[in-house]
């Protein structure tokens, strides 16, 4: 199977996951604003499970920008994560309907735990069918990503002994934290990435290869571009000293 089928496929069953989300939401009775005021837990355990769904589709649509290879075991880890993102409506509305309750938010939180752990065997998985095709700048991404999501879960992991010895709502606090550093990790990886493939495409004569481009999700174009502007910046330099 192409990259492209499963890559669509994971998109088209996450957006079908997250557009789930918003039905398990009541009406609010009566319908005042002091009603919509009464389904808080509703709408923040459908904005936390929404938006750390859709980081964890930003961070999946960067590893496999890179991807050239995709084999069994891809494809069986990948149906596996997507089992358990299908849970997500359902353990979400559990916490919706009993914010309180340590059962309620401890199965929530085994389900993005074990999904944190299925994210971390699709990563190694696809790290190992791509070994010998990947760009080395996309190796070291991966790399960063595989050390990024350990931290992630231990986070996680964190916040459901919390959730079931003090306070039941942390798991959902702790999971919205584990998004927001894996988001940091990964843009701090990306900027030095994009940092260092400028500076190799100028000492190229301006041309940045298409491994290089990919393993940061941009575009050719917009690289090409910077490193022009880059000469152009460093020529009128010159041209300033030698005046």
């Amino acid at each position: 199977m192409s990259k492209e089928r499963v890559v669509a496929f994971t998109d088209a069953v996450l957006a079908i996951i997250m557009t789930i989300l918003v039905l398990d939401l009541d009406k609010p009775d009566p319908l005042t604003w002091s009603g919509f005021g009464k389904l808080w837990p509703q709408f923040l355990a459908y904005a936390f499970s929404f938006f750390w769904l859709g980081s964890m589709w930003v961070h999946l649509h960067i590893e496999w920008s890179g991807v050239k290879l995709v084999d069994q075991p891809v494809l069986w880890t990948s149906i596996t994560l997507l089992f358990f993102c299908s849970l997500i409506p359902y353990s979400t509305s559990l916490v919706a309907g009993n914010f309180y309750s340590s059962t309620a938010q401890a199965f929530y939180g085994i389900d993005v735990i074990v999904l944190t752990i299925t994210n971390i065997a699709l990563s190694w998985r696809l790290e190992r069918a791509n070994l010998k095709v990947i760009s080395k700048d996309y190796a070291a991404l991966m790399k960063v990503r595989l050390n990024a999501l350990s931290w992630d879960l231990a986070i996680k992991i964190v916040g459901i002994m919390i959730t079931l010895t003090i306070w039941p709502p942390a798991m959902l606090v702790f999971t919205l934290a584990a998004a927001m550093f894996l988001f940091l990790k990964s843009a701090s990886a990306e900027r030095r990435m994009q940092v260092k493939i400028k500076k190799d495409a100028l000492a190229n004569n301006g041309m940045a290869t298409p491994d290089d481009v990919a393993a940061v999700g941009g575009s050719a174009e917009e690289y090409l571009a910077a490193i022009e502007a880059a000469k152009q910046a460093a020529k009128e330099a010159d041209e300033g000293d030698k005046q």
